[in-house]
């Protein structure tokens, strides 16, 4: 979760600095699309964060090793999806 904050942080000044380039004449319309997409995928990282969180509850208050098992490889595999979409809007806010 901080790390997607200050990933978020980090494509606001990017996004300053654009508005005042755009200001001065500069065309900025592919950094601040890679902007808009980078500002996607940390919000479809933290909407699976948030999935995250309910399966690890689920997983807690499991009645039987096999649901919990089940759901361990399910968040395994969340998890990984997260982090893939961090990695994406890292890039995408570096390309900007």
């Amino acid at each position: 979760v901080a790390h997607i904050e200050r990933i978020g942080k980090m494509i606001d000044r990017i996004q300053s600095r654009a508005d005042k380039l755009e200001a001065n004449g500069v065309d900025t319309a592919a950094a601040e699309a890679d902007l808009l997409s980078a500002e996607t995928k940390l919000s479809e990282a933290k909407s699976k964060l948030s999935a995250l969180s309910a399966a690890a509850a689920f997983i807690l208050n499991a009645n039987s090793l096999a649901a919990a098992s089940e759901s361990i490889n399910t968040s395994k595999a969340a998890f990984e999806e997260v982090r893939g979409l961090i990695k994406e809007a890292h890039e995408l806010m570096r390309s900007a």
